[in-house]
Formats: C-alpha cells, structure tokens, sequence
C-alpha cells in the first residue's frame, strides 16, 4: 500500500469515528427533553451511572466530532482542489466544489424541514465550506491564523460575559449584606437583586415547556404535523446561533483542517512523538478544563463560569488530542486492525449520518414511531447510542462489498455531476 493511500484511509478512519460518534450527542436530542439536552441535565434521569455517563461525554465528547468533521472538511477541500492549486488551474474544478456544496445545502434544509432533525450539521457545513476555496493557496501558517480568529472572538466575548456576571455578582453580594443589616438599598442595589432573581428563574426547568416538548414528541401519527410545527420551533429557537455563530465556527476550523493537511498532521505524515505529544498537550489542556465546565453547569446558579471564555479552547484542545490518540493507534499493528472497520463507515459517511436522524428522529422515541422518547437516561442513551454505532459499523462494511458508495453518497455524487454514476462495486 502506498503513502498516498494510507493517507486517504487515515482520512477515512478519523470521517467515520466523527460520524459514528456524533449519535452520543444527536440521541439525546431526539430521545429526552430539550431543557435536559442544553440547560439541566438531571431532568433526563440522575442515578450514579447517568451521572457518570454525563460527564464522560461533557469531558471527552462534546463537540469533539464536530471538530473533527470541520477539519475533514479543510483537507477535503484539497484534496478536491488538488488540481485547481494554480492560477491557471481549470474552472471545472471550482465549479464542482460548489455544486457540491450546493447540493449539499439542500440536502441539509431537507434533513432539517422533512426528515424534522433541529440540529443538522449539512447546512452548516456546507454553507461555511462555500467560502473555504479561495483560501486554499494561503500557507499553513496563515490559515491557522485565520481559522484561529473564531476561537479568539468568542473568548474575548466570553471574557467580557465573564466579568459582567462577576461584577454583578459582587453587586449583588453586597446588595444581600445591606439587606441582611437593615440599610436602605439603593436603586442600583434593587436591580442587581431583581437582575440575578432573573437569571435563577432563567435557570430552573420549565415544566410547562417541559409538559410541552413531551406533548409534542410523543404526538402519534395521525398528528405528524404537530410533532413537525414543534420540532420546527426548536429550529427556530437558535436559528439565529447559525448564522453568528456555527457557522463562522465551522469556516474557522475548516481552515485549521486545511493547515493541518498541508503540514500532514491530519492523514498521519507525522512521527509517533508528534503525535503524542499533540495527544497529551489536547488532553492536558482541555480535559482539565472540561471537567470543571462539567461541575460549574450542576451548579444551577447564576454565578460566573469559565465556560464563557473557555468553550471553544477546550473543544479544540480535546479535538486534537483526539486526533493524536488515533494517529497512535494508526502507527502499531493491533491500532491499525482495531480501527480499519471505521474505513467503511469513513466512506458511507453522509448515509449513515441520514440513517441516524430516520432511526433516532422517527423509529426510536417520537410517537410517530415506537414512542419511547423520556425512558432513558443518560447511561441509557449511551447504551442504545453505542447499540446503532455497532449495527452501523456492520452495515457500512456488509455495504461496501457490493456497493461503490453509500446511498445517500451515490445520489449527492450524481447530482453534482449530473449524470447516474456507477453503483455496484
């Protein structure tokens, strides 16, 4: 086998991990409350395994995959590009990237408005990806400058959420002072006591949105639009997130992919210490970090977080220390059999990312299918999320034997080249 190709099964390799390990982050979406899922987590169920299952995924999962997926997306795009890496470069090449970025767009906006799923990433991506191309000529060096401008915008915006919840929190201690000892308060002690009796309220779970989102999840059939009215809601609830925020995020880190390939960090040209020391700097930095976001968000109090201006660090420092551990892995024999399955889900990606919106979003837990959304917990949900990973992984390689590509793969591909392209393998 040549370099080349260890290169695109690397590639293959760390695709199908992201894909695949998404489900951990996208099941609950579908299978519990939308107040468990973001804001209190033991509305989802609070025994010692939940509670362990929880911060395992909060400390090493969150947001890893969709790192990951970003950076792929960065190298994709050269390898894409490969022949449009000159001025003189054919413009065929340019217009494929953006058919298929097109045609990717809209088979995000169906994910979201017909297969009813809030939170796809297609359209995202592929709208982020749109103004990846002209970047592709830019040294390493300066596109991980500029796919860092993200991470330094948020924690600067983080830092300043940081200090005016401290400042308000100190009013606020000294507003309850005076109060304790009998002095007047002033106006400006008032609205700082109003301010963070706000913010608690703010904090608590809804039980009437609760009583809602249970209502509307476990609406039967007969009532599919309903449950797609509700789940449209929830879209629209952080629609304005995309705009201002994931999808800069995405273009930001798509860049960092795309310095990362042009160094061969990502398709594994580097040396085994490379890679562990990029393991061990990710997991020192960010797991640390991780962990105490986890404890702060149980504290269910307005108090400042370091998650304000330590988010998107951390995820990035996970993400390469996740990157690192499997490049490892890739360079020892019994690594490189353990993960050489995950080849076949890297190449029937986009259908087995549909494949989890139709099993989670209308099999499992609405009541448009087997009802079964709020009986699980998050022990639970990582056992059923762990169950279609491995079912997936069987599907994907069984598929591959008689297919070029996915399905999903298959239909995208033919549309960019308008025409049917093989299928049979």
């Amino acid at each position: 086998m040549t370099a080349a190709a260890d290169r695109i099964d690397a590639l293959d390799i760390l695709r199908g991990l992201a894909i695949l390990g998404i489900v951990f982050m996208n099941l609950p979406g579908a299978a519990t409350y939308f107040v468990a899922f973001f804001d209190h987590p033991p509305s989802a169920g609070w025994t010692p395994a939940d509670q362990a299952t929880w911060r395992f995924m909060e400390i090493a999962l969150e947001g890893t995959q969709r790192g990951l997926l970003q950076m792929l997306f960065g190298a994709g795009m050269l390898i894409l590009a490969a022949r449009a890496m000159h001025d003189d470069a054919p413009v065929a090449i340019a217009d494929r990237y953006l058919r298929r970025n097109l045609w990717l767009m809209v088979f995000g906006l169906a994910n979201i408005f017909v297969l009813l799923f809030p939170g796809d990433i297609l359209f995202i991506y592929a709208l982020a990806a749109l103004f990846l191309f002209p970047f592709r000529t830019l040294p390493p060096g300066v596109l991980l400058a500029l796919g860092l401008a993200f991470t330094v915008v948020d924690t600067g915006r983080g830092l300043a959420e940081y200090s005016a919840r401290s400042e308000l929190q100190a009013q606020v201690q000294a507003a309850s002072a005076r109060q304790a000892s009998g002095a007047t308060l002033a106006q400006a002690d008032t609205d700082a006591l109003k301010a963070w009796a706000e913010l608690e309220a703010a904090m608590a779970p809804d039980e009437g949105f609760m009583a809602y989102d249970r209502e509307m999840r476990l609406a039967p059939l007969g009532d599919y639009a309903r449950y797609a009215q509700g789940i449209w809601l929830e879209r629209r609830a952080y629609s304005g997130e995309v705009f201002f925020d994931a999808v800069p995020e995405a273009f930001c880190v798509m860049l960092i992919g795309t310095a990362l390939f042009k160094w061969g960090v990502i398709q594994g040209g580097r040396t085994r210490r490379f890679y562990l020391l990029l393991m061990l700097a990710g997991y020192a930095l960010g797991g640390p970090l991780r962990a105490i976001e986890a404890s702060q968000h149980l504290r269910f109090s307005p108090e400042p977080r370091i998650v304000q201006f330590t988010e998107e660090i951390a995820r990035l420092a996970m993400t390469l220390g996740h990157l690192g551990l499997v490049h490892l892995l890739l360079g020892t024999r019994a690594g490189a059999w353990l993960l050489a399955p995950l080849k076949a889900a890297g190449r029937t990606a986009f259908s087995l990312y549909v494949m989890q919106t139709l099993v989670t979003g209308w099999l499992l837990f609405p009541g448009i299918g087997l009802g079964l959304f709020g009986q699980f917990g998050w022990a639970g949900m990582f056992g059923i999320s762990l169950a279609i990973i491995a079912v997936q992984l069987v599907l994907a390689n069984l598929w591959l034997r008689r297919f070029r590509m996915g399905p999903v793969e298959w239909l995208w591909r033919s549309l960019v080249e308008w025409r049917r392209l093989p299928f049979l393998a």
